[in-house]
């Protein structure tokens, strides 16, 4: 989400023309309000950007025109005024998820404010199944902005019924306050949060062998005989960002000049499809992205190239459906992706067009017979993976000693700083996981387990287990009941002499052998590939 700085407007204030006509402009005195209050309580040294309230607002039925969709785009919030108007049509709810496609899921929670100048109108809303699919556990709270007498009239903002110029009244500034301190204080915090600082290196002169968007300096260097082709991949939902990532750096590793789109550019016109050659549009099963005519964000990029006269068959659909879907597209939706699904190319596919078959790199045998277990670091056990790590490569010793496996299989410790988990790569690589229970508490620790299993992609992930630390947790004198992974309880009074309690070894070499059979698996699959390529 962009914080307040990057923002042309502190909140989009959406709502319908008749809602403010029938109380006597009523949204407008709001508005005015959110002006002349937000300002000062947020304190930001330099100010802060204005509210916008527009007078191109929802009608019936509508549709968010472009400028409305770029406007919503460069707000930090998002307030919703609610009476009978706004409930009578679908626009409140096509609102709400144009919000949620553009601010994801915690944009929703955290800068959406809807504001309820009826009981009965927002119960209306609620009561519907779009309103129950957007938000499914009714944690999305709406202000009550509607007299207690009469559940269906707005609190008067003014202490009498005048022109504007009044003082606000009791009710109004009781429930008003609440809005004013969560949002400021939001803005406030946005406003603290340092600028991302980027290291300035001299680019250079942009021509047609060199990315529009790409940094050439920060990807390995094409090779000889680069292919000329400029391609695009197009914008994305967010759980592919990393997969469109890794496509890009795999095209630029051979040679391949490459861009890739961020989500600002569905709300301008495209420009950037001028200088490409080929327009690679990624999608798997997700709900598209301004869903609100078939193929979303993804048919809106397919017209917009199509519009420029570009033939049909310059533009590729990429299957990353093996990435899963946080929301499964609905139908509709669904239907749409089925249909490109059908003339998709995978990755390999959309390589091979692209370059023409190659030959299968060499494998590094040392490398690849390396199996790697992430074990955390925090500030409280910052170097306690190391000594763990050297008594799991014994263990590890001890159960392969007498197989026979070729080429040898070795352990490889790796810390896992679970502190900045949430800005470390894909785990894609791991082969087993350790998570320390130490000094946290188990709430902290359920945290982190769902934060790591994020980070494991796939069917088949890596072994996990928790390493229950005594000291300086108490020795529970039995075995720890599994939570979402196994807990193995360790004595680490010593760090340099951790070891797995006499009980629970034979867990630890479960673990163990759960990882060198996964291992077996991924080395016969890659030998039986290297078979079919060598055919």
């Amino acid at each position: 989400m962009k914080e307040i700085r990057d923002c042309r407007y502190s909140a989009f204030i959406s709502y319908a023309n008749g809602d403010n006509d029938g109380y006597y402009g009523w949204i407008t005195k709001f508005a005015d309000q959110l002006r002349a209050v937000l300002p000062s309580r947020a304190r930001v040294k330099g100010g802060i950007p204005p509210p916008f309230f527009g007078s191109e607002t929802p009608i019936a039925s509508g549709r968010l025109s472009d400028q409305l969709k770029a406007t919503v785009a460069e707000s930090f919030a998002m307030i919703i005024v609610v009476h009978e108007n706004y409930a009578s049509s679908d626009w409140c709810l096509q609102e709400l998820e144009y919000f949620q496609a553009l601010f994801g899921e915690e944009g929703r929670r955290e800068r959406l404010y809807i504001v309820a100048m009826s009981e009965n109108a927002i119960r209306n809303v609620q009561a519907t199944a779009s309103w129950k699919r957007l938000v499914p556990n009714e944690d999305q709270a709406w202000l009550r902005f509607y007299e207690l007498a009469d559940r269906d009239t707005p609190v008067p903002i003014y202490q009498r019924l005048d022109d504007g110029r009044g003082i606000p009244s009791e009710a109004f500034q009781d429930r008003f306050e609440s809005l004013i301190r969560d949002l400021s204080a939001k803005i406030a915090r946005s406003a603290s949060v340092a600028p991302k600082v980027e290291v300035s290196r001299p680019l250079p002169p942009l021509s047609r062998a060199q990315p529009l968007l790409g940094r050439t300096d920060l990807v390995p260097a094409a090779p000889s005989g680069a292919n000329a082709t400029h391609v695009l991949l197009g914008v994305t939902t967010p759980e592919l960002a990393e997969a469109v990532a890794s496509l890009r750096t795999s095209l630029l590793s051979v040679g391949v000049h490459v861009d890739a789109l961020g989500r600002d550019a569905l709300f301008g016109e495209f420009a950037e499809f001028e200088r490409a050659d080929l327009l690679a549009l990624p999608f798997n099963e997700a709900q598209p992205l301004l869903p609100f005519a078939p193929g979303g964000h993804l048919a809106l990029q397919r017209d917009a190239w199509l519009r420029l006269g570009r033939p049909a068959e310059s533009l590729v659909w990429v299957d990353l459906r093996s990435v899963p879907a946080p929301q499964i597209a609905r139908p509709g939706q669904s239907e749409f992706i089925a249909a490109v699904a059908a003339q998709a190319l995978e990755p390999a596919g959309l390589m091979t067009r692209l370059i023409g078959e190659q030959p299968a790199a060499p494998v590094d045998a040392g490398e690849a017979a390396a199996v790697r277990i992430y074990i955390e670091s925090n500030r409280n056990e910052r170097l306690l993976w190391k000594p763990l790590g050297e008594q799991i490569k014994r263990k590890w010793d001890k159960l392969v000693e007498g197989k026979k496996i070729a080429p040898p299989l070795f352990i490889r410790p790796r810390g896992l700083p679970i502190d900045e988990i949430e800005h470390h790569p894909p785990l894609d690589d791991a082969d087993g996981v350790v998570l320390l229970w130490g000094k946290k508490e188990p709430r902290s620790l359920l945290s982190q387990i769902n934060k790591v299993e994020d980070r494991l992609h796939g069917r088949d992930v890596a072994p996990c287990i928790v390493a229950y630390l005594m000291p300086p947790q108490p020795d529970p004198k039995a075995p720890i009941v599994a939570w979402s992974w196994d807990v193995l309880r360790f004595q680490a009074e010593r760090e340099e002499d951790i070891d797995v309690v006499a009980d629970d070894t034979s867990e630890l070499e479960a673990f163990l052998q759960r990882i060198l059979d996964r291992a077996d698996k991924k080395r016969l699959a890659a030998s039986q590939r290297a078979a079919i390529a060598a055919a």
